[in-house]
């Protein structure tokens, strides 16, 4: 992960944790975050990466399990999911906002179709964990259905299933606030369940 990335997101997840426990409690849970990674933890049973996209997915989430195990031994379940989640949510939309550009429609509508078409795809090569397939393109909307996700593999994997939804949240709530001039929708989600995500791009009018 690009360095600069990877403190941005750990600045965002600080942001929210300092709202959500004390002093002491972030110190114990940083500390058990540490000695988890030296044994190896998250990862320590699951086989090599075989992909640079693997490798990815597991640096973007790696913490975020580590950060809700250790949650689990100062709050009750319930909340140490609440708080992962918007740590979650929190860090997509750093991510997504250092690595995709403002969207600007009048550039946009001066492309031509094929550049066009590779420039969302070039938005949705931005997604790590993703594995895509462009199934409909006109001269303003754009349809892929996102067939893999490795951060929900990635969840269930670890074991922990509860979360295999909360990574969904942040590319809508990235789109709505950091990118105005494009419509972003999406009707399934691997993460609650279905076989594929559905993104949608439409160029506002």
């Amino acid at each position: 992960m690009n360095r600069i990335l990877e403190v941005k997101i750990k600045i965002s997840a600080f942001k929210v944790l300092k709202k959500e426990v004390n002093f002491k409690e972030l110190i114990q849970v940083l500390k058990e975050m540490e000695r988890s990674k030296k044994r190896g933890e998250p990862w320590l049973k699951f086989p090599e990466c075989e992909t640079e996209k693997d490798l990815e997915s597991r640096e973007l989430i790696g913490d975020a399990i580590l950060l809700y195990r250790a949650l689990k031994n100062i709050r009750e379940i319930k909340e140490a999911e609440r708080i992962v989640r918007e740590v979650i949510i929190r860090s997509a939309v750093t991510q997504l906002n250092f690595l995709i550009p403002l969207i600007k429609r009048e550039k946009l509508l001066k492309m031509g179709e094929e550049d066009r078409s590779a420039f969302f795809e070039g938005i949705i090569d931005k997604f790590p964990n993703a594995d895509y397939e462009l199934v409909e393109e006109n001269s303003k909307r754009y349809k892929f259905d996102i067939v893999r996700c490795r951060l929900v593999d990635l969840i269930i994997k670890a074991g922990h299933p509860e979360l295999m939804d909360a990574f969904c949240a942040g590319d809508g709530i990235y789109f709505s606030m950091c990118q105005p001039e494009v419509l972003f929708s999406r009707q399934h989600m691997i993460g609650k369940g279905a076989e594929k995500c559905d993104f949608e791009f439409r160029i506002k009018d």
